[in-house]
């Protein structure tokens, strides 16, 4: 359903509810099918979403979930969070208004290969230079924390990753890595011999 002007400004004066029921959202290494769930947006108030499917990456087959909500009122600083799961995969977003802008976070936890190609293949949709990365087994832990363009750190941590892109390849027990805004960052490395 859609309520509101389809003109210039019509996010201002908006309300948007869409239900999925069997959705299927393919990319070329992974994608969801038999996504259901529901989205609605109100403008001046908020936005919220919760949708369940089955996700698939690198020939393997996950439950798959994404919720959140957002505050998009001009009288009260603009939140959002969301939650995206994936077997014991979980990624957190959530961003909230500050003085200089909007400061997001996101944390990462348990991210294997199949979830990591699953992401993949679906930012491949959305921007198809994104260079492709295979990643053929570990697990990946992260950290960001972004304020506007101003200021951000990345902090990441993997364990018995090995991964190619087309002209680099990397293998390793355990690897940590945190760059910054204001220093040049740490690489640490543990070699898999």
């Amino acid at each position: 359903d859609w309520e509101g002007d389809v003109g210039k400004h019509y996010l201002e004066s908006a309300r948007f509810r869409l239900k999925l029921s069997h959705a299927n959202v393919l990319g070329v290494n992974g994608g969801i099918h038999k996504m259901v769930g529901n989205c609605s947006l109100t403008s001046g108030v908020g936005a919220k979403w919760d949708f369940v499917g089955q996700g698939f990456a690198k020939e393997k087959e996950f439950p798959l979930s994404c919720k959140g909500k957002a505050f998009l009122h001009d009288a009260r600083p603009f939140w959002a969070e969301s939650e995206f799961r994936a077997e014991e995969s979980l990624i957190a977003l959530s961003g909230g208004g500050e003085k200089e802008g909007i400061l997001w976070k996101c944390e990462a936890h348990d991210i294997d290969a199949g979830v990591a190609t699953f992401f993949q293949s679906l930012w491949k949709l959305v921007d198809s230079s994104y260079p492709e990365i295979e990643f053929e087994k570990g697990r990946i832990d992260g950290s960001a924390q972004f304020l506007y363009a101003k200021e951000w750190n990345i902090s990441l941590q993997t364990k018995n990753l090995f991964c190619r892109a087309p002209c680099l390849q990397v293998g390793c027990c355990e690897a940590a890595l945190r760059l910054n805004s204001e220093k040049n960052g740490m690489f640490q490395f543990h070699d898999l011999g």
